[in-house]
């Protein structure tokens, strides 16, 4: 991916697989399934923060993606969240 452009990375079938970005119809976005995706939400979660800007370079290219708060991704990771915190912190 270094070496190319995020296009190019998107059209190789074999590096769209591993990459964080995908593309949807005309647009490029991080792939909200990506753990990545769980990162920014988690860290907008814990800072308040109204959004994030994603950046992704490579030696040829840049891309950049704003990232808001999304209220089902943070729902998942509280309730993850609680499920470790009640289950290893506070043994009973």
């Amino acid at each position: 991916m270094r070496d190319r452009t995020v296009k190019e990375a998107l059209a190789d079938e074999a590096m769209k697989k591993n990459i964080c970005i995908e593309q949807i119809q005309d647009k490029v976005q991080m792939k909200r399934e990506h753990m990545y995706w769980y990162q920014v939400q988690g860290q907008l979660l814990v800072t308040g923060a109204k959004f994030c800007d994603f950046v992704l370079f490579t030696r040829q290219d840049l891309f950049k993606e704003r990232i808001e708060p999304d209220q089902y991704t943070m729902e998942q990771i509280l309730t993850k969240m609680v499920n470790v915190f009640d289950g290893f912190v506070c043994e009973k």
